[in-house]
């Protein structure tokens, strides 16, 4: 039998002490990786040239896309990016699993030009990029860069519709 009996000013520091240590156990491994382990999105985009304007979309997995536009010439032209709209999180999955299947984040392939298209992916440990050319010649292309193109095209083509509705004021 414990005879000490412990007082409420003790019962709360022990419990405070208890806080503080989970904190340390839990900060170092991350919020992100007990919350949101299977976390991503996808961005994409296409600019240079003489203005060098980069015009880049953003999908996280809820299926919400953010579009926003840089100018390497001009930084005060930068804009926040805006949210455009929504696609379904079914659409979101299907092109994370194509490009988990094609094994993007193994494809090293960057090849910039004075026009130039990207495509990448953010999960919760790495982002992978793909540059190429803008209109580059695809029958000439690298195999290994084939199917990024096909993802980008397609996930293009689900976003334009959203881009039509969008008319930013600084364009």
């Amino acid at each position: 039998i414990c005879k000490n009996k412990m007082n409420k000013r003790d019962l709360m520091k022990y419990i405070s002490i208890g806080i503080c240590a989970s904190l340390f156990i839990v900060l170092p491994i991350g919020f992100n990786s007990l919350f949101a382990a299977d976390s991503y999105e996808i961005h994409f985009g296409c600019g240079g040239g003489f203005t060098a304007t980069h015009h880049t979309y953003r999908v996280i997995q809820d299926g919400t896309v953010y579009y926003g536009v840089q100018s390497f010439t001009s930084p005060d032209f930068n804009e926040e990016e805006t949210i455009i709209g929504r696609i379904s999180r079914k659409d979101v999955k299907q092109f994370y699993s194509r490009l988990l299947a094609i094994g993007f984040k193994n494809i090293d392939y960057v090849n910039p030009h004075n026009m130039s298209c990207s495509l990448g992916l953010t999960d919760i440990d790495t982002t992978h990029s793909v540059t190429w050319p803008m209109g580059f010649n695809e029958s000439s292309a690298p195999d290994v860069i084939k199917p990024v193109v096909d993802i980008f095209k397609d996930i293009d083509r689900l976003v334009s519709p959203l881009r039509v509705r969008y008319k930013p004021e600084k364009l």
